[in-house]
């Protein structure tokens, strides 16, 4: 994410993503108990070490539904009707569904980890980059087209985070902030 922060504080806070302008990816709350430990920050700083080793502007998938899955227990998440949806199937469904990608507005109401809000963002940034839309706007016009809504918090945390991951090859030379625009939520009783 081109994000050359050493502090996990300031990481796991979010205050790192704030200051680059991208609200609502990584918020106090969650992930930041492990600093509570003495040797919390040290194992955060080697993980921020191993994960700036990968090319994350190069992600084709949401790669983060596995962390999801082995994090809440499939009878929980069955119960609240969450069911894993392949990659392959939610690039087919959204490359149908979503036919003009600049045009329409696409909400994924129990967006899980992630998976369809990957695709519909990727679509989007395809059609947005043969559309000759200028770089440095396009991850704020995408925000502004594709959103999503789930009622586990966990699964919010990481469809953010898998958002961020979509919307990655654009965030270099972007202009001005950016929010990430899934929420928690209940959209039966909405």
């Amino acid at each position: 994410m081109d994000l050359r922060e050493d502090d996990p504080r300031r990481m796991l806070s979010g205050e790192a993503f704030t200051s680059a302008g991208i609200h609502g990816a990584v918020e106090s709350d969650f992930f930041d108990w492990v600093l509570g430990d003495p040797a919390g920050e040290a194992l955060v700083r080697r993980i921020m070490n191993h994960v700036r080793r990968f090319r994350l502007r190069e992600v084709e998938s949401d790669v983060l539904k596995i962390l999801y899955e082995s994090l809440i227990d499939r009878d929980e998440r069955h119960g609240l009707g969450e069911y894993y949806t392949p990659d392959w199937l939610a690039t087919k469904i959204v490359r149908h569904a979503v036919t003009a990608p600049l045009e329409q507005r696409v909400l994924d109401p129990a967006c899980g980890s992630g998976t369809f809000l990957f695709h519909a963002v990727r679509r989007a940034l395809a059609e947005a980059e043969e559309a000759g839309m200028p770089g440095a706007t396009r991850a704020a016009e995408i925000t502004g087209l594709v959103a999503g809504l789930d009622i586990h918090p966990v699964a919010v945390i990481i469809a953010r985070v898998t958002y961020l991951l979509a919307l990655a090859p654009t965030l270099v030379g972007r202009v001005g902030p950016l929010s990430i625009p899934v929420f928690l939520g209940d959209p039966i009783h909405l």
